[in-house]
């Protein structure tokens, strides 16, 4: 019956062409609105500007839900729509609303907010004429009929027409429809009492921001931190000062984006000092980060999600190496933590690549919006000034880990961002484990910066005999005890890898068949890390190795096996000769003997050329 009511108001009201045009325009609006996530000041703008613009409530109220259900059906059309709009010809002006306060809040940044907007503008126009042409046709013929059917008038005086006609519209008219027809088309554009709502609801946003702002912080940090790791983010809760410039964060839950049960860091507190004149332009910047009770690994109670992620990665090319599964039974396990390792790397370049960055922007949000869907996909390449999330300084000590066992790991960052390409300074990541048995520090290149990544990476004091039970050897091996350290140090230029890795053996026993085993007291192994990050591929510099292993103690075992080669020799030369012939030959095979130096000669030959060498060794 209300609704009816409505209809008849509208129809017989004094309703002009503008509120209706007007109204249908803000309906389409609101119904093609964002997320209010994606966009939190983009309805209580247009709320505002459907309370001071005269517009009929009720056309707004009817364009509003039938847009609506339009938004859903044309979601890949607003999508579409949007990349016209923020990388073709309006661009500048969305750049400007994107980064500019209080419309940053607004969503923009969005493709499917801009499109949205079109369609929702463009829709509610087509409906808003198409009623007022309704409207004026309507009151056309019933002023005619007014005019000149005296059968009108007739019906409409019957007492149960004016008892429907109370029911359904609300009772006669105040005017007839012919005055109807000489009102003015424009009428008053404002409602002076909307100027009232609309102060009250600014005052009641400020209300909001001053004593809410904790949630929508942690809103913010929440999908900022999502958006960087990859997985889900879960903040628990958010309290901010805004007079001190201070953000506390409780129970703080980052998934691993690679390993969805278990948390890649779990806190208890975190906090930090924030710019809250960066709110306003949707832009969190934290200094001086302090996280407490962290702990890494730890499984969580609902697995979480993947956010977004780079682009998938090529498949392995055919070249010089061994990948981890040639060398690794338990390359999964390493896999995954490499891959995670690879995945935070891309995020702190930036995200791409080499085969994205040679794709039209075009092509890389359709390609974002097939794994995020439409209304996600965000033109982070207009965000200017500033990245949406920026940590200077991050601090995280005594983690507790399960590896390295009965140790704990400190880590300190500086610059991570959404955009590192928007902060001048490189991102950077130390970490240390309390007994020194892991250290790493990486200062990360942004992608396309054209700067070189540096990393330096060290593991000590591992086991020996661990690493070879996890090696894919065979029942046997020829090295026992002792510990491994290895060093990557240097850095490299775009996405592939090109370091050096540094492989030592300490106190180790090489125990080679036919000779005594041998304590190696230092052996270091080179190789070549090439690939990319999160496949990574080992060379072996043999010539090195060879060296290596003489300057170690291979002297002494190929001391042993010379001296096993020259017994073995005159052994088989006398087996099986009678007693004169032995006689005969002794002197031959004593350690002058032309027979015995041959073989020596031999052997040293092939000594010679195991070490690359030419020239026969002396003689020792």
């Amino acid at each position: 019956m209300f609704f009816w009511r409505k209809i008849g108001k509208t129809l017989r009201g004094s309703a002009k062409p503008y509120q209706v045009v007007c109204a249908a325009v803000l309906g389409g609006l609101i119904g093609f609105a964002p997320p209010l996530l994606h966009g939190p000041l983009y309805l209580a703008a247009v709320l505002i500007l459907l309370a001071v613009l005269n517009a009929n409530l009720f056309v707004a109220t009817v364009s509003a839900g039938a847009c609506k259900l339009l938004s859903y059906l044309l979601l890949p059309v607003s999508f579409q729509l949007g990349l016209l709009l923020l990388d073709g010809p309006t661009r500048p002006l969305f750049v400007w609303l994107i980064n500019a306060p209080v419309t940053a809040l607004m969503g923009f940044d969005y493709y499917t907010t801009a499109g949205g907007m079109g369609l929702g503008i463009a829709i509610g126009a087509v409906f808003g004429v198409a009623l007022v042409k309704l409207l004026r046709t309507f009151r056309k013929q019933m002023a005619r009929l007014e005019a000149g059917s005296e059968k009108y008038h007739a019906w409409a005086g019957k007492g149960w027409v004016r008892a429907l006609s109370w029911v359904f519209f609300g009772g006669r008219a105040k005017q007839s429809y012919a005055e109807l027809m000489e009102q003015k088309k424009l009428g008053n554009p404002v409602r002076p009492l909307g100027i009232v709502f609309a102060v009250l609801l600014v005052a009641f946003l400020w209300v909001v921001q001053q004593f809410g702002s904790g949630p929508i912080v942690a809103w913010a940090l929440q999908d900022g931190l999502q958006r960087f790791t990859g997985a889900t983010v879960d903040v628990d809760d958010a309290q901010i000062d805004l007079a001190a410039g201070k953000l506390t964060v409780g129970r703080l839950a980052v998934a691993d984006p690679n390993a969805l049960g278990t948390d890649m860091l779990r806190a208890e507190r975190l906090t930090a000092d924030i710019s809250s004149a960066d709110l306003l332009r949707k832009r969190v910047t934290l200094d001086a980060v302090v996280v407490d009770d962290a702990q890494a690994g730890v499984p969580r109670q609902f697995p979480g999600r993947r956010v977004g992620g780079p682009a998938p990665d090529p498949p392995p090319s055919e070249e010089e190496g061994r990948t981890l599964e040639e060398w690794f039974q338990t390359a999964q396990v390493w896999r995954d933590r490499l891959e995670t390792a690879a995945d935070l790397l891309d995020r702190l370049r930036g995200l791409g690549g080499p085969e994205e960055d040679r794709k039209t922007i075009g092509q890389r949000a359709r390609e974002r919006a097939e794994r995020l869907g439409y209304a996600n996909v965000r033109a982070s390449h207009l965000i200017e000034g500033s990245p949406a999330l920026l940590v200077r300084d991050l601090r995280v000590e005594t983690i507790r880990t399960r590896w390295p066992e009965g140790e704990t790991t400190d880590l300190h960052a500086t610059n991570l961002s959404t955009n590192p390409r928007l902060v001048p300074e490189r991102p950077r990541v130390t970490v240390a484990t309390s007994a020194g048995t892991l250290e790493l520090d990486a200062t990360i290149a942004p992608r396309g910066s054209g700067q070189p990544t540096d990393l330096m990476l060290a593991l000590r004091n591992q086991s020996v005999d661990d690493a070879l039970g996890a090696m894919d050897l065979g029942s046997q091996s020829s090295v026992a005890g002792g510990t491994w350290s290895a060093t990557i140090d240097g850095g490299w230029s775009g996405a592939a890898l090109d370091l050096p890795l540094t492989l030592a053996l300490q106190d180790t026993v090489v125990a080679l068949p036919g000779v005594d085993p041998v304590t190696l007291e230092e052996l270091p192994v080179r190789f070549g890390l090439t690939g990319r990050p999160g496949a990574p591929r080992l060379t072996l510099d043999r010539e090195a190795l060879v060296q290596a292993l003489m300057d170690a103690g291979a002297r002494q075992i190929a001391g042993q096996y010379l001296q096993l080669g020259e017994d073995r020799l005159r052994e088989s030369i006398l087996e099986g000769l009678d007693d004169d012939t032995r006689d005969a030959l002794e002197p031959l095979l004593g350690e002058e003997g032309e027979l015995i130096q041959r073989g020596q000669d031999l052997l040293r030959g092939a000594r010679d050329r195991l070490r690359g060498g030419d020239a026969p060794a002396e003689r020792e």
